[in-house]
């Protein structure tokens, strides 16, 4: 099995991704609901204190609705943020490859 040029400048890319270099999932990060979403201020001081000072039998049904979902939200995005964090590694590796090969083949002509 031989190792192309390519795959090379891949295997030899610098650990440290510039801070220029972006690359995002294909599906976007998924947004965390606001406590904007209660009605009113009474039930977002309950979302507050929500766990800390209050039980959820404490609390109105939506406070515990929303709070929920927040808390799915926020484990979504978590795992969106280290996936994002995997591929930029990864992708960071094969762009530096590209831009090594047509640095060389420009310089070939």
């Amino acid at each position: 099995m031989s190792i192309d040029l390519r795959d090379h400048f891949a295997t030899h890319a610098p650990a440290d991704i510039p801070a220029w270099f972006e690359w995002k999932p294909e599906r976007e990060r998924p947004s965390i609901p606001s406590k904007f979403e209660l009605d009113s201020e009474e039930l977002r001081q309950q979302l507050e204190g929500l766990g800390d000072w209050l039980n959820e039998k404490d609390v109105h049904p939506d406070v515990v609705e929303l709070a929920s979902r927040m808390a799915r939200a926020r484990k979504a995005a978590e795992q969106w943020d280290k996936q994002r964090d995997i591929g930029r590694y990864i992708a960071w590796r094969w762009a530096y490859a590209d831009m090594m090969v047509a640095a060389r083949l420009k310089a070939e002509f």
